[in-house]
């Protein structure tokens, strides 16, 4: 992955002095847990899901269900950072598509999925 790329929100991080420093300290740049987080991976394989779920108004009760799906899919989710949009919703069910990457060994993707819990997009 080339962390030339890596946005966190509005702050890009562009310069050598500035990369070093977000490989080795990126919670302590930014306080991730309130920012909403959106990932853009060069050369990452991303996996893209449709699915259909019953509707339901709770965000927490969807994270739920498409976490489920994802154990269904893949057994073991502990290396997998995820996403979802809600595409279209009618009276009984709404349809989505879940946007899934293997983190792998990277060092700055494991931390940025333990530290922060509202990852806005991949």
């Amino acid at each position: 992955m080339d962390k030339s790329n890596i946005c966190l929100k509005d702050m890009k991080f562009n310069s050598l002095k500035e990369k070093s420093v977000i490989e080795n300290n990126i919670i302590k740049i930014v306080s991730m847990e309130k920012r909403k987080l959106y990932l853009i991976l060069e050369g990452e394989r991303v996996y893209a899901k449709f699915i259909t779920l019953p509707r339901i108004n709770s965000r927490n009760k969807i994270n739920e269900l498409i976490r489920n799906e994802l154990i269904y899919e893949f057994n073991n989710i502990d290396n997998i950072l995820y996403s979802y949009d809600i595409l279209r919703k009618n009276n009984t069910s709404m349809e989505g598509i879940i946007f899934c990457i293997n983190i792998g060994n990277n060092k700055i993707l494991k931390k940025c999925m333990a530290q922060c819990k509202n990852i806005a997009g991949i």
